[in-house]
């Protein structure tokens, strides 16, 4: 994967583990509910929610940033502290839709050219 980089203020970031989910369905208590399509990413410095670009491929992409924050459980504690650069993990907003950055980072694959051209529609 390239290298996908996001600037917020003077922080300067390379993003990591960078995924799309698209929107999906599901029943809980006999209600249907969907859940948003959403990028996510590991950063390599500490970011804030908050407004941000993307650099990718020579264009700049406008985005909001959400900081992702997971409780950890006292059963969580490994003895060995993980080999990983990634200070925190980001949710990803953008105002043309998710889908058009995913499909510009190249985070979309495998779809055919209509596929894409709905996505380039919305």
């Amino acid at each position: 994967m390239a290298i996908i980089t996001l600037r917020q203020g003077n922080v300067t970031a390379r993003l990591s583990e960078v995924s799309y989910q698209p929107a999906e369905g599901f029943q809980e208590d006999n209600t249907w509910h969907v859940d948003d399509e959403s990028i996510s990413a590991e950063s390599d410095a500490k970011l804030a929610n908050g407004p941000a670009t993307i650099q990718h491929g020579g264009i700049v992409f406008p985005v909001d940033v959400t900081v992702l924050e997971f409780e950890t459980l006292p059963d969580d504690d490994d003895d060995e502290p993980e080999e990983s650069d990634s200070v925190c993990t980001i949710e990803i907003g953008y105002a043309e839709g998710v889908p058009k950055l995913a499909l510009a980072l190249g985070l979309l694959e495998n779809l055919t050219p209509k596929q894409r051209q709905a996505i380039i529609d919305r």
